[in-house]
């Protein structure tokens, strides 16, 4: 979801950059960003409320189980700033900023998963906190970026369209 809203407003926000037209480039990021939020605390929520019939539903057997579930537990709970960080990805993009932040995430995810599974003994569910950890970093780093007024791209409460064709847009896009 993060990724596919994220693909679709920064091309929109490309073209409308492109054509002087900041204050669309504006809405569609606004709007993208905290779409994913708030799609992103519905997966965390309805997947941790059903979690185990969610994970069949993917194709998860008796056997995987045991460890599908811990994994899924915290990638569910780190799916809103996961999605978040796509769009925010893909944002910075649109701009020109194209390495700004992603490879620091998968570095760290990198360090992290021999320790979290092996050396504090998790298993899969240390695999998932290492990627929830470095997703979190990643997020910070991209978020800092906007908050730092380096974006020229503002992401603003009041530049949430309030209109469908908007997210349609975004969606199809």
């Amino acid at each position: 979801v993060g990724y596919g809203l994220g693909m679709g407003a920064g091309s929109l926000i490309s073209r409308r950059l492109g054509s002087k037209d900041n204050e669309a480039a504006n809405i569609y990021a606004s709007s993208a960003f905290f779409a994913a939020v708030v799609f992103g605390v519905l997966l965390a929520v309805v997947g941790l409320l059903v979690l185990e019939p969610f994970l069949r539903l993917l194709g998860c057997t008796d056997t995987m189980m045991p460890y599908a579930i811990p994994y899924a537990k915290y990638i569910l709970l780190a799916a809103p700033v996961n999605c978040a960080a796509f769009v925010l990805n893909n944002t910075l993009r649109s701009q020109g900023f194209s390495k700004f932040a992603i490879s620091a995430g998968g570095i760290l995810n990198v360090i992290l998963d021999p320790i979290f599974i092996f050396d504090l003994d998790m298993g899969t569910g240390g695999a998932a906190l290492a990627t929830m950890v470095s997703q979190t970093l990643c997020f910070c780093i991209l978020i800092s970026f906007f908050l730092s007024g380096r974006s020229i791209v503002k992401l603003r409460v009041h530049y949430i369209s309030r209109h469908f064709r908007d997210y349609q847009s975004i969606v199809t896009t």
